[in-house]
């Protein structure tokens, strides 16, 4: 989803393994550079490093939730 854009007109050929949808979610901000601070505190500062992961996770979650409930109003109950 991330590398294979970047990188299709460079290479000869490109497999793809996809995952289901539930793990993928759009992010309008993909090739956004990140600021030196930034970059800074996550390679010098662990605890940051730490609480940064722990709030892109969070973020993440909440965005795809909605993929990950069950439907009661699904067709075929046998294909969860």
């Amino acid at each position: 989803m991330q590398t294979a854009p970047a990188i299709q007109h460079e290479v000869r050929s490109l497999a793809i393994f996809q995952r289901s949808k539930h793990w993928v979610a759009p992010f309008e901000r993909f090739r956004e550079t990140v600021p030196v601070p930034i970059r800074f505190l996550i390679r010098e500062c662990p605890i940051y490093r730490d609480w940064y992961r722990v709030r892109l996770g969070w973020t993440w979650n909440d965005k795809v939730h909605g993929s990950l409930r069950k439907d009661p109003a699904w067709e075929h109950p046998e294909r969860r």
